[in-house]
């Protein structure tokens, strides 16, 4: 075991943790979207969870470092939360939000909001419209591209629990979305085994389960808790 410090708080710790996944299991929140415990690489594509560590030029990914002996984190300076601010207004520009989602209120995206003390319709930047449609033709789910902010946890999830995904990001720039239009690892075209371990780990809904799924018992139909660290 090593120690470190983070916001003062002396921890001890393996060496080599996951930074984020060790201040988040001491009860240290650092706000995150796409991290997954059980991935065996950061995705590190929402670019919310910096940090600074002392005698680095500048702030880092949490997701991305793992522990040293002696490391003196902080996790609330000016300069991460200048950052954090800047991805969080990014995301939330292109995310639709509606009265009728079922993540209402136990949304991660309200979590973050909170935590950095904004709103979910930030200035200065404009809202982006898109007219999206959802997408209904997957057996055992709907896709809801206006509520996806593309953390890609649904693709990693479908790929750690198939060996290949069914979902893809498509399009490029303000247009990307995730598709169900995956292949397998051959080439083939791949099939839904209805496990939703996509809508699972969704933390915005952009994913939820047919009504008339129930052929398709996988672990999404009770939806998890979407503020759950590093689900």
């Amino acid at each position: 075991m090593i120690r470190i410090e983070v916001d003062g708080t002396p921890l001890e710790v393996a060496e080599g943790s996951n930074l984020l996944a060790t201040c988040l299991a001491a009860g240290i929140y650092i706000p995150n979207l796409c991290y997954m415990a059980e991935s065996p690489e950061p995705f590190a594509g929402c670019r919310l969870c910096f940090v600074e560590i002392q005698g680095q030029p500048a702030p880092v990914t949490a997701c991305t470092v793992a522990v040293t002996d002696g490391m003196v984190v902080h996790t609330a300076t000016a300069p991460v939360r200048r950052l954090q601010q800047s991805a969080f207004r990014l995301l939330v520009s292109a995310h639709q939000i509606t009265a009728d989602c079922p993540a209402h209120k136990r949304c991660a995206l309200q979590q973050v909001a909170r935590h950095l003390q904004m709103g979910l319709k930030p200035k200065p930047l404009e809202r982006v419209p898109r007219e999206l449609e959802i997408d209904t033709s997957p057996p055992c789910f709907d896709l809801h591209p206006a509520r996806c902010v593309l953390c890609g946890k649904c693709l990693r999830a479908c790929q750690e629990r198939n060996g290949s995904s069914l979902l893809t990001f498509a399009r490029r720039g303000i247009q990307t979305v995730i598709s169900a239009q995956g292949l397998s690892a051959d080439g083939q075209e791949f099939t839904c085994e209805g496990c939703l371990a996509c809508a699972a780990v969704c933390p915005v809904s952009a994913i939820t389960p047919k009504a008339d799924s129930g052929h398709c018992a996988g672990e999404g139909q009770g939806h998890a808790d979407p503020q759950a660290a590093g689900s």
